[in-house]
């Protein structure tokens, strides 16, 4: 869940224990760049949806903390 790793929010499902500060970091700048509306609602989940569903304009880094994280259940990489 990535962006769901970028912004916390109060009882959203909790970032996966193998998502690491790098890996948050590297998404942060994107989730406040492309999906500033989930940002504000603190919506991890949303913010993680948003960013996958703009894969094509994730900056590298973030890309490639997606990519390490790997699909959550039922679902493909950006």
């Amino acid at each position: 869940m990535i962006a769901a790793f970028a912004v916390p929010a109060a009882g959203a499902p909790e970032v996966p224990a193998h998502v690491t500060a790098e890996q948050r970091r590297a998404c942060r700048d994107d989730a406040f760049r492309l999906c500033p509306g989930q940002v504000a609602l603190m919506r991890r989940e949303g913010v993680r949806r948003c960013l996958k569903a703009q894969a094509e304009k994730l900056s590298p880094a973030c890309r490639g903390a997606f990519r390490a994280l790997g699909p959550p259940r039922g679902e493909e990489r950006p």
